[in-house]
């Protein structure tokens, strides 16, 4: 009589330990809130389903997926990132919305582009507003683990692109014993995911702010690229205008190692997005 008492007690262990995830399949992914603190989540007992889709940037096929979804507010850049800590290898794709099968359109997929984690995955897109799309989170091979997911919209300075120049003519002024210089605080780009997305593709522009190729930080799975973490001003200048000069002092923060360059004319080129 004890034994059996026993092995019932181990089934109810085992039951309870290797349930599948709520969200095993993707007609019941997890809702994520745009901007909240990561999501705690799971592949360890997950399954695949019939037609599931195979990223192409996967190392291996999917076998073990877990799903969410997540809407859009404004339209812009979002990122949806594992790399929260924990050393799980994780693959990631991000969809519309349309649960696996032919009619899903995969928009960005990613193995190995964590930065605190460089196993985990992260995925970076231009998104529409006010839209729900979803995302496939697997384990690479046949491992399980454990992992915390976010989402977060991508927030620019307004003056990120050249068009969009901020306009500091009117802090040109002469200077005096009283007036030794006028400043005015701007915001440079934030580094990491929450930073400046584009790239200033310049007509004319050989060794200025595109001609130097360094590695200044780039979002997680990017290689060494021109210089694109940036913020732009203009000014106008006339016959009465005096004599002045253009100086950059940094308010808050580590030095990040700040660097200008001056232009005149009417730029060419457009603003892309970089990531």
């Amino acid at each position: 009589m004890k034994n059996i008492t026993k092995i019932a007690f181990l089934s109810l262990v085992s039951g309870l330990t290797y349930a599948q995830p709520a969200n095993n399949n993707c007609a019941s992914a997890i809702t994520l809130t745009v901007g909240a603190p990561c999501t705690n989540g799971t592949t360890v007992a997950a399954t695949t389903q019939l037609g599931e889709n195979n990223p192409a940037c996967w190392l291996t096929a999917p076998s073990i997926t877990v799903w969410y979804r997540f809407t859009t507010g404004a339209a812009g850049t979002y990122n949806v990132s594992l790399d929260n800590g924990g050393t799980m290898d994780s693959q990631i794709a991000l969809y519309s919305n349309t649960c696996p099968g032919s009619a899903a359109t995969m928009l960005a997929c990613s193995e190995d582009d964590g930065t605190s984690n460089t196993l985990a995955g992260f995925v970076s897109a231009s998104l529409a507003a006010g839209t729900t799309y979803l995302v496939q989170v697997d384990t690479y091979s046949t491992g399980t683990g454990t992992f915390c997911i976010n989402v977060n919209q991508v927030v620019t300075p307004p003056n990120d692109c050249i068009f969009n120049a901020t306009d500091i003519t009117t802090q040109i002024n002469a200077l005096s014993s009283t007036n030794l210089f006028e400043c005015a605080p701007f915001t440079y780009n934030p580094a990491g995911p929450g930073g400046d997305p584009t790239a200033d593709n310049l007509a004319g522009d050989p060794n200025g702010c595109n001609g130097s190729i360094i590695n200044i930080g780039l979002p997680p799975g990017q290689s060494p690229n021109a210089d694109h973490r940036d913020v732009w001003f203009k000014f106008t200048v006339d016959g009465t205008t005096p004599p002045a000069w253009l100086s950059l002092y940094q308010q808050t923060g580590t030095t990040p190692n700040y660097s200008t360059a001056l232009y005149s004319g009417t730029p060419g080129g457009t603003c892309v997005l970089k990531w």
